[in-house]
């Protein structure tokens, strides 16, 4: 219960918590390194995936060379720039307003955006009954939303503003 006497004389005693500009700073923050990491986070995943999915040392050879070439070319942006952007704004409301985002949070946040972007790009594969490309784009949004998630859970003004 809060005295109002008390309050009148020390009017600073009831914290509302962080700025509103505070938080949009934040929110901006952890959007723009959910834009650019996660795309770069999940090329490194799919190169993997598809170097693991070929199965032969060849293929597993390949994977340096798939990374660079999908980042030199923008591919990793185009293809997973919307996915990353998505799962920065689940993950920056829920820190910004909401009280922080724990790994469980994220966790399920990464895997629900992985799940509409594997449902989006391989529709046809999974009603044809599948390939071994299905998963390939779940794993790579769980996998660089929890990535992404990890950096910006390491920023102290963040922890600040919702312990």
């Amino acid at each position: 219960m809060v005295d109002v006497d008390s309050l009148a004389q020390n009017p600073g005693t009831l914290r509302s918590g962080p700025s509103a500009s505070r938080r949009l700073v934040g929110f901006l923050l952890i959007l723009a390194v959910f834009a650019v990491v996660g795309p770069l986070v999940g090329t490194i995943v799919v190169a993997v995936f598809l170097g693991l999915i070929g199965g032969t040392a060849r293929w597993i050879a390949q994977i340096p060379g798939l990374i660079i070439l999908a980042v030199v070319t923008g591919t990793a942006h185009v293809l997973g720039g919307i996915p990353a952007v998505v799962a920065g704004i689940i993950i920056g409301l829920k820190q910004g307003w909401f009280g922080g985002a724990g790994w469980l949070f994220a966790l399920g946040a990464g895997a629900l955006v992985g799940l509409g972007t594997e449902i989006v790009l391989h529709e046809s594969l999974i009603a044809a009954g599948g390939s071994g490309l299905v998963g390939m784009f779940f794993a790579a949004a769980t996998l660089s939303t929890l990535a992404c998630w990890r950096i910006v859970k390491a920023w102290s003004f963040l922890r600040e503003a919702n312990p």
